[in-house]
Parts: C-alpha cells; structure tokens; sequence
C-alpha cells in the first residue's frame, strides 16, 4: 500500500461547483458613499462622504476586491463629490467674507468701538443719524434747520462733473442717477455713511487699510495744504457708499452688495474727493 503524506487523511479537495465568496464589501461602500457626495454636496455632503468614499475605494483596489469597477466607480464619484464639497465651502465662506463685507453686528460692533474711541460716546451713531427737531442740537435758526456739521450730505442732492446727480436721504439712504432727466434707468442706489476730521481718519487708516493710507500720510497732506483753510483737518470727510443695486439698460448688475470709499475735503457746498479704489477724482457740488 502506498504511503501518503497527510496522516492518513485523503487531501481536502473542495466540492465540485463551489467558489470562493466574492469580497466586495469596500466597493459597494466607496459607490454608495460616492453618490451620496454628489447628491449632498451642497448640504457639504461632499466632505463627509467624499473623504470616507475615496478612502473605502482606495481599500477595495488594494485588498484586490472582485468589484474592481465598482470601486473605481466609487473613487470617482466620492473624489467629484469631495471636489464640489469644497468649492461649496469656500463659495459660503467667500459670501460672508466678501459679500457684505461684515456682518450688520459687526458692523455695529466697529462703529460703537470706533466713535468710543474717537468720541468718548460708544453709543453715538454715524453722522447720517438724524437729529429730533425743537431741540438745541437740532440748531434751529429763524425757523431753519443749521447743517449737521456731523453730516452735511443728508437730506441734498449733488452734481458732479460728468453730469450724474446723486440725492443724499437724512435717514441714510442714497440713489446716484446717471441723468437727472431720466430716473427709470441708469442708476445706483443703497446706503451711505459720512465720517469727518478725526473720525474719517480713523476710519480710513483702520477700517480701510488695504488702501495703504497711514496716519503719517494723512498728516503730511494737512502740511502740504497749510495755506488752505478748505483743506483743513477738520474739513477732512470719507464719504461710504454701500451700494446695493445698480441698473444699467434695465438690468441689475449687482449680484453681490459692495462699497466705494471716497475721502477728501468738504467746504461749503462742494465735496472735493478721490475714489479710493481707482484713485478717480470726484467733486461733488451741492445742487
């Protein structure tokens, strides 16, 4: 009889027909989770599947899975998911960043620490703030309202040398028309803030640093402008335009609200200024 190497025991063959299980288990995760990120990517689903997904089809390949288009299936759609995921994000952290700017309680917030700073009162408002009229602030004179030094835009309306008008509302609200003639279209419109002498610079150097204006600048512009009393320190006005709408031929061309800072000297009934972002001169003169 012939010996055999197994003890004795017969060698273990598998029954006829049978196969070994299929392993496919990361793949089918990786593709769930991958359609789940393209179907929630803006509910950033395409972060909290996305990364999971990629990881799980990335398993499936080296583990050397039976599914092997499954999981490629799978690190597709979880890396496109992942991909609008972020974009998502960085668009709503672009919104609030850039969009408005700040926050209406942040912006609250800087204008209390602002005029606190300047002023000594934190609960003194922006000069477009209109005074309750009888009182002595009110400076009623022969039965007419003194202009708010604070504020001398509100309630007038300006022309500038291109011919625009711009009206100023006591209650801070601006609309700028192209032609005065013509007040259905080619207009912008939103609100304004005025800020003067010691307050305008503090706004300018911290509020608007990425113009680069420093202190020391505005100190030697008041040197360079001794000799005029227009161009005075306490002349000094940023005027703030937080424009909302723009039309222009019938149709909005704003999608996201911005600003656009002027500063300059105001003198009477005129507003010598420079657009702080093109460095554009304007003048404004009281209609």
């Amino acid at each position: 009889m012939q010996e055999n190497n197994w003890n004795g025991q017969p060698p273990y063959q598998q029954p006829y027909g049978w196969h070994e299980p299929e392993r496919k288990g990361f793949a089918i995760a990786s593709l769930v989770l991958g359609i789940l990120s393209l179907v929630l990517c803006c509910l950033y689903g395409g972060l909290l599947f996305g990364i999971p997904g990629l990881i799980l089809g990335i398993v499936s390949l080296v583990k050397h899975e039976s599914k092997m288009g499954m999981a490629i299936a799978g690190i597709i759609t979880s890396a496109f998911g992942l991909v609008y995921g972020i974009m998502m994000l960085m668009a709503i952290v672009m919104t609030f960043q850039f969009g408005m700017g700040i926050s209406e309680e942040a912006y609250t917030r800087m204008q209390e620490e602002l005029y606190g700073a300047v002023l000594g009162e934190p609960e003194q408002k922006p000069g477009n703030e209109s005074v309750p009229a009888g009182t002595e602030e009110a400076g009623v004179m022969d039965g007419a309202a003194e202009e708010d030094e604070e504020n001398p835009f509100g309630g007038n309306a300006y022309a500038l040398t291109d011919g625009s008008v711009v009206y100023f509302e006591e209650n801070g609200d601006f609309i700028w028309y192209d032609d005065d003639a013509v007040h259905e279209d080619n207009y912008a419109m939103g609100t304004y803030d005025v800020y003067r002498a010691e307050l305008a610079e503090s706004y300018i150097v911290t509020y608007l640093g990425e113009y680069g204006v420093t202190e020391d600048e505005l100190a030697d512009l008041y040197q360079s402008n001794a000799g005029d009393e227009g161009s005075a320190e306490e002349n000094f006005t940023c005027l703030v335009l937080h424009n909302e709408s723009v039309i222009r031929d019938g149709e909005e061309q704003v999608t996201e609200p911005y600003d656009t800072n002027y500063m300059g000297f105001y003198t009477g009934d005129s507003y010598d200024a420079v657009d702080m972002a093109g460095a554009e001169d304007a003048l404004f003169t009281k209609r």
